[in-house]
């Protein structure tokens, strides 16, 4: 399994997305997504960030990693 930590802004995610599509793919593995850098973070909320998890928007071939 390939776990990458998403942050930044979505030129930034797309970039770590495909780094580890590549990777998981060259591994024949699944690829996991880390968003726990925007947990609790919306698009409305822009006193804290202006960078907000906008790959659930695209059709990405990735779930969302959990703690375990």
């Amino acid at each position: 399994m390939v776990i990458v930590p998403l942050s930044g802004g979505l030129g930034n995610q797309f970039y770590i997305y495909a780094t580890g599509r590549y990777f998981a793919y060259k591994l024949n593995t699944e690829l996991k997504l880390d968003i726990s850098h925007f947990r609790g973070k919306t698009r409305l909320d822009s006193k804290h960030t202006h960078n907000f998890y906008e790959l659930c928007d695209f059709n990405i071939q990735a779930k969302a990693a959990t703690p375990e």
